[in-house]
């Protein structure tokens, strides 16, 4: 956790480094900026690294129970929605009926 909070940080450096190069281009100091252009590449790297590390995490089994719960949610809904549809109804039916036999 300490690890992604510190390629956030890095993050956001890039970001300021990426508008101080944008910056400096429209001042005509291009030149000058090509080492923060180097810095910038390694950023996103760092970035890549998160992303992959982020990849192994997927191979987990405590994520691969919980995809297999979020698969089963998925599956089930259609029934669950049909389930839903019906109870309406009848509650609609049930509302209808003691209307008309209680009146207002």
């Amino acid at each position: 956790n300490i690890s992604d909070l510190i390629i956030t940080f890095i993050s956001v450096g890039e970001l300021l480094v990426s508008v101080g190069v944008e910056m400096a281009d429209s001042f005509g100091y291009g030149s000058k900026m090509a080492t923060s252009s180097r810095v910038i590449v390694m950023l996103r790297i760092l970035r890549i690294a998160r992303v992959i590390r982020l990849l192994k995490l997927l191979n987990t089994p405590i994520l691969q129970e919980f995809a297999n719960a979020v698969s089963g949610f998925v599956i089930g809904l259609p029934s669950l929605a049909w389930v839903l549809v019906f109870f309406l109804i009848i509650l609609c039916m049930v509302g209808l009926t003691f209307r008309i036999t209680l009146g207002p």
